[in-house]
Protein backbone atom coordinates (compact mmCIF):
# COMPACT_ATOMS: atom_id res chain seq x y z
CA UNK A 1 0.00 0.00 0.00
CA UNK A 2 2.76 2.27 0.98
CA UNK A 3 4.21 2.05 -3.03
CA UNK A 4 0.61 3.29 -4.86
CA UNK A 5 0.31 6.08 -2.18
CA UNK A 6 3.81 7.55 -2.52
CA UNK A 7 3.23 9.79 -5.56
CA UNK A 8 7.59 10.09 -6.12
CA UNK A 9 7.36 6.58 -7.78
CA UNK A 10 6.38 6.27 -11.27
CA UNK A 11 2.81 5.98 -12.46
CA UNK A 12 3.62 2.31 -13.79
CA UNK A 13 5.01 1.40 -10.72
CA UNK A 14 2.01 2.74 -8.90
CA UNK A 15 -0.43 1.16 -10.74
CA UNK A 16 0.68 -1.99 -10.22
CA UNK A 17 1.12 -1.71 -6.60
CA UNK A 18 -2.56 -0.78 -6.81
CA UNK A 19 -3.49 -3.69 -8.82
CA UNK A 20 -1.58 -5.78 -5.69
CA UNK A 21 -3.20 -3.93 -3.13
CA UNK A 22 -6.38 -4.80 -5.01
CA UNK A 23 -5.87 -8.48 -5.36
CA UNK A 24 -7.26 -8.91 -1.83
CA UNK A 25 -9.14 -5.70 -0.58
CA UNK A 26 -10.68 -5.08 2.82
CA UNK A 27 -13.02 -2.13 3.77
CA UNK A 28 -10.10 0.04 5.26
CA UNK A 29 -8.27 -0.47 1.98
CA UNK A 30 -11.28 0.68 -0.23
CA UNK A 31 -11.45 3.47 2.39
CA UNK A 32 -7.68 4.45 2.02
CA UNK A 33 -7.52 4.06 -1.92
CA UNK A 34 -10.54 6.59 -2.20
CA UNK A 35 -9.18 9.21 0.31
CA UNK A 36 -5.51 8.96 -1.45
CA UNK A 37 -7.87 9.50 -4.86
CA UNK A 38 -9.19 12.48 -3.61
CA UNK A 39 -5.81 14.49 -3.29
CA UNK A 40 -4.23 11.83 -6.15
CA UNK A 41 -1.78 14.33 -7.79
CA UNK A 42 -1.00 12.04 -10.91
CA UNK A 43 -3.04 12.33 -13.63
CA UNK A 44 -2.61 8.75 -14.88
CA UNK A 45 -2.74 7.07 -11.66
CA UNK A 46 -5.92 8.94 -10.82
CA UNK A 47 -7.48 8.17 -14.11
CA UNK A 48 -6.50 4.23 -13.37
CA UNK A 49 -8.07 4.30 -10.06
CA UNK A 50 -10.93 6.05 -11.02
CA UNK A 51 -11.79 3.88 -13.74
CA UNK A 52 -11.27 0.62 -11.85
CA UNK A 53 -13.04 1.44 -8.83
CA UNK A 54 -16.33 2.84 -11.04
CA UNK A 55 -16.27 -0.45 -12.93
CA UNK A 56 -16.39 -2.29 -9.41
CA UNK A 57 -19.23 -0.07 -8.22
CA UNK A 58 -21.12 -1.17 -11.36
CA UNK A 59 -19.88 -4.79 -11.82
CA UNK A 60 -22.66 -7.62 -11.63
CA UNK A 61 -20.19 -10.10 -10.63
CA UNK A 62 -21.03 -11.83 -7.88
CA UNK A 63 -17.48 -12.18 -6.91
CA UNK A 64 -17.36 -8.84 -6.35
CA UNK A 65 -20.55 -7.80 -4.95
CA UNK A 66 -20.08 -6.70 -1.71
CA UNK A 67 -17.27 -4.48 -2.53
CA UNK A 68 -19.83 -3.17 -5.02
CA UNK A 69 -21.92 -2.79 -2.06
CA UNK A 70 -18.74 -0.82 0.29
CA UNK A 71 -18.56 1.67 -2.92
CA UNK A 72 -21.79 2.04 -3.85
CA UNK A 73 -22.38 5.33 -1.63
CA UNK A 74 -19.26 6.26 -2.68
CA UNK A 75 -18.67 10.13 -4.67
CA UNK A 76 -15.52 9.33 -6.34
CA UNK A 77 -13.33 12.74 -7.46
CA UNK A 78 -14.35 12.55 -11.80
CA UNK A 79 -11.66 14.62 -12.31
CA UNK A 80 -9.79 11.55 -13.47
CA UNK A 81 -12.43 11.05 -16.20
CA UNK A 82 -10.22 11.54 -19.06
CA UNK A 83 -8.94 11.25 -22.57
CA UNK A 84 -8.80 7.59 -23.00
CA UNK A 85 -5.99 7.74 -25.81
CA UNK A 86 -3.91 9.58 -23.04
CA UNK A 87 -4.72 8.15 -19.70
CA UNK A 88 -4.38 4.85 -18.21
CA UNK A 89 -7.37 2.87 -17.75
CA UNK A 90 -9.01 -0.58 -16.07
CA UNK A 91 -12.00 -1.55 -18.41
CA UNK A 92 -14.30 -4.27 -17.02
CA UNK A 93 -17.79 -5.56 -17.93
CA UNK A 94 -20.08 -8.33 -16.27
CA UNK A 95 -22.63 -10.36 -16.71
CA UNK A 96 -24.79 -12.29 -14.77
CA UNK A 97 -27.66 -14.19 -15.01
CA UNK A 98 -30.08 -15.09 -12.42
CA UNK A 99 -31.99 -17.53 -14.99
CA UNK A 100 -28.91 -19.57 -15.25
CA UNK A 101 -27.23 -18.59 -12.37
CA UNK A 102 -24.35 -18.25 -14.62
CA UNK A 103 -22.33 -15.00 -15.87
CA UNK A 104 -19.18 -14.17 -17.06
CA UNK A 105 -16.54 -11.05 -16.97
CA UNK A 106 -13.93 -9.21 -19.22
CA UNK A 107 -11.46 -7.07 -18.15
CA UNK A 108 -8.40 -5.17 -19.63
CA UNK A 109 -5.81 -3.16 -18.16
CA UNK A 110 -4.96 -0.07 -20.70
CA UNK A 111 -1.40 1.42 -19.41
CA UNK A 112 -0.40 4.65 -20.70
CA UNK A 113 3.80 5.74 -20.47
CA UNK A 114 5.61 8.48 -21.32
CA UNK A 115 3.51 9.92 -24.29
CA UNK A 116 2.81 6.07 -25.62
CA UNK A 117 -0.83 5.42 -26.23
CA UNK A 118 -0.43 2.33 -24.46
CA UNK A 119 2.04 0.14 -22.97
CA UNK A 120 0.68 -2.82 -21.44
CA UNK A 121 -2.57 -4.21 -22.41
CA UNK A 122 -3.85 -7.85 -21.73
CA UNK A 123 -7.61 -9.14 -21.97
CA UNK A 124 -9.28 -11.38 -19.15
CA UNK A 125 -12.40 -13.71 -19.41
CA UNK A 126 -13.83 -15.03 -16.52
CA UNK A 127 -17.02 -17.18 -16.47
CA UNK A 128 -18.66 -18.38 -13.27
CA UNK A 129 -21.67 -20.73 -12.48
CA UNK A 130 -22.85 -20.99 -8.69
CA UNK A 131 -24.50 -23.78 -7.53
Amino acid sequence: MRLYQNAAHDSELRIHAFLAVMSCPTTDVLTKVRMMLSGEPVNQVGSFVWTYLENLKETDSPLKQELSTILDDAKLREDFNCDVRKFSRNIEKSFFSDYLNAGAQVGTQLLSYKNCLFLFAYFLLIEFLLI
